[in-house]
């Protein structure tokens, strides 16, 4: 999908064809789950990074306000976003964030 595209019509039209689409087993859903949120978020933000856009950073800042809205913890990731100085800076607390949930909610195994 080019830039242009995606950057005119993101983040409403995204989010409501996004969320409107069919989830798990073709049914349905109201809600994106976390790893769809993490998906379109760093797709969008690498794209982004990837243009060279002189105006990248504001939106990576704007669409993280926009998109984070309903994640547990969004308003931590949403201040380490405003705080970082940089594209790669945003998307690498995106990772890291996104990364300390996959990890704090993955079942432990006992040997």
């Amino acid at each position: 999908m080019p830039l242009l595209w995606f950057y005119e019509t993101c983040p409403d039209e995204c989010v409501r064809g996004y969320v409107s689409s069919d989830g798990p087993g073709g049914k349905p859903y109201d809600e994106p789950t976390e790893a769809d949120r993490y998906q379109m978020i760093r797709t969008y933000f690498q794209m982004l990074i990837e243009e060279e856009l002189p105006d990248a950073v504001g939106k990576m800042k704007q669409f993280a306000s926009w998109f984070t809205h309903g994640v547990p913890g969004g308003a931590a990731l949403r201040k380490a976003i405003y705080e970082a100085r940089g594209g790669a800076e945003i998307l690498g607390r995106v990772e890291e964030f996104f990364d300390a949930k996959v990890a704090l909610s993955a079942p432990v195994i006992s040997s």
